[in-house]
């Protein structure tokens, strides 16, 4: 199996991806994860509606919605 087919097994979509947080699980997203934006919005949406103990910490916190 080479290593495209691999990577297209892999990817998901951003909502799937945060989706995968479940509540009474503890997320942290730190300044150096070069996640992107649109994932830390889904993430702290999760947050917002769920029992996700979130501790967003990087340089980009004013683009979540909910903190």
């Amino acid at each position: 199996m080479d290593w495209k087919h691999e990577y297209k097994n892999k990817l998901v979509s951003i909502e799937e991806a945060a989706g995968k947080i479940e509540s009474g699980d503890r997320c942290w997203i730190s300044a150096g994860s070069s996640a992107p934006a649109q994932l830390i919005d889904a993430i702290c949406t999760s947050c917002y509606y769920s029992k996700i103990r979130c501790n967003v910490y990087c340089y980009r916190i004013w683009y979540c919605k909910f903190i």
